[in-house]
């Protein structure tokens, strides 16, 4: 994303009553993006193990996800290149304190040698990647970031497969009051083409697929019902790849 597109005002108050407002739909939305990675996190590092382990955080915003992977015990570095993000997750992490800190940095140029130095065991980049301007020098980074051990990526972004998803961005851009999504997803990926890039770069892709269809706008009606048909869309959405959304754990 480039800054002078951002009025960080708006976005802050959209990504908060994304994650806690009224609409359930959106809630829901957030969250379900959240509990994918989390899911494959947890396969990947468990209990202890958590805590010793630093996650890196690309594209953090201003530290709301950061924030609820914190609380589960893993160390954070947030990386964003958005100067009022990172400040604004700093003081977030410190008034809930919560361990973690915060880098402004930006992925997508290859001239800055901190990467290299931060030595994190895992990337997760949640609903970032769509904003990348130069997504093949991001991955290259992921590799500086996880550092001769290694380690993996897991990552969620829109799948812009067919019209259908710009159709939904903009409705959301036109009446959900978004910070204008249509125009700040610059990387606009289908499932294979991803595959593709990640496995071009040296990557290993563990898993792929795609997830939430219905379930978001069951959520409206009931959470619960929307919870159960997301188990089942989900599994049958990693081999029809329809889902509104794109999940890809891939290691290096």
């Amino acid at each position: 994303m480039e800054d002078h597109k951002l009025d960080f005002r708006q976005v802050l108050a959209y990504e908060l009553s994304a994650y806690g407002g009224r609409s359930k739909l959106q809630v829901f939305w957030r969250l379900q993006r959240i509990n994918v990675v989390m899911q494959y996190l947890e396969r990947h590092f468990s209990g202890r193990e958590m805590q010793e382990k630093t996650l890196a955080d690309v594209g953090c915003g201003p530290g709301i996800v950061a924030s609820m992977f914190a609380r589960r015990g893993y160390n954070i570095i947030g990386i964003d290149h958005f100067k009022p993000f990172i400040e604004y997750a700093t003081k977030k992490f410190k008034r809930e304190m919560l361990d973690g800190k915060f880098i402004l940095a930006d992925v997508c140029h290859d001239d800055n040698p901190l990467f290299e130095n931060l030595q994190c065991n895992s990337i997760i980049c949640i609903d970032a990647f769509e904003h990348f301007t130069k997504p093949g020098i991001a991955i290259d980074n992921f590799k500086k970031i996880l550092g001769e051990a290694g380690g993996k990526v897991f990552l969620t972004m829109p799948n812009f497969r067919g019209s259908l998803y710009g159709y939904i961005e903009k409705i959301w851009d036109d009446f959900a009051k978004t910070p204008g999504w249509k125009e700040l997803h610059v990387t606009r990926l289908k499932i294979p083409e991803l595959i593709s890039l990640f496995s071009s770069r040296g990557f290993k892709i563990e898993a792929a697929g795609t997830f939430l269809l219905t379930s978001p706008f069951l959520s409206v009606f009931s959470l619960k019902l929307a919870r159960m048909i997301s188990h089942v869309e989900n599994y049958l959405l990693e081999k029809v790849h329809w889902g509104f959304m794109i999940y890809l754990v891939a290691r290096i």
